[in-house]
């Protein structure tokens, strides 16, 4: 759910289709992700400066996220 709306995030902002993969590691917290993969269509990445906000901004939002799952908000497929 947080790649989705990271990607969502970032196609606001930059009008550019992404997709984003989010990969945890053992032992590690949730909010702070091991890895983080955005894929782009094109030459041209995006900006990492702007990637990493998005992404540290969904992170700080995870327990909104989770919420509006639970409330049945947000669609799961």
């Amino acid at each position: 759910m947080a790649a989705a709306e990271a990607a969502r995030r970032l196609h606001e902002e930059t009008g550019r289709d992404c997709a984003v993969v989010l990969v945890s590691q053992s032992g590690r917290d949730l909010t702070d992700p091991w890895q983080v993969i955005v894929q782009t269509p094109g030459p041209h990445p995006l900006g990492k400066a702007g990637v990493r906000r998005v992404i540290a901004d969904v992170m700080a939002d995870l327990g909104t996220l989770r919420e509006q799952l639970l409330d049945g908000k947000l669609a799961t497929a």
